[in-house]
């Protein structure tokens, strides 16, 4: 099993690093911040497909109005989404 270094993922309790993740759990967060700003550009649908998904015991935010209100709070950002420079 493929491990990845520490990943920051959206979660329904807040913005979370998460360490240790499989390499299926790794790729979901991958695919979460894809569907994120793509909710943000207007299309939820890939977020819809999302929901439900939990990585690191922590489930994924998939409600669109949450991530919406996040995102024009400034508060989803697309960088550095791994554990490196000083994160860790």
């Amino acid at each position: 099993m493929r491990w990845h270094p520490p990943m920051r993922v959206l979660t329904t309790e807040g913005e979370k690093w998460i360490e240790n993740l499989p390499y299926d759990e790794a790729s979901a967060v991958g695919q979460h911040w894809n569907a994120v700003r793509k909710t943000l550009e207007g299309d939820d649908w890939p977020l819809q497909q999302m929901w439900g998904t939990t990585v690191g015991g922590y489930q994924l935010e998939t409600d669109p109005l949450v991530i919406y209100v996040l995102g024009h709070q400034g508060e989803v950002n697309f960088d550095d989404l791994y554990g490196y420079g000083g994160q860790w």
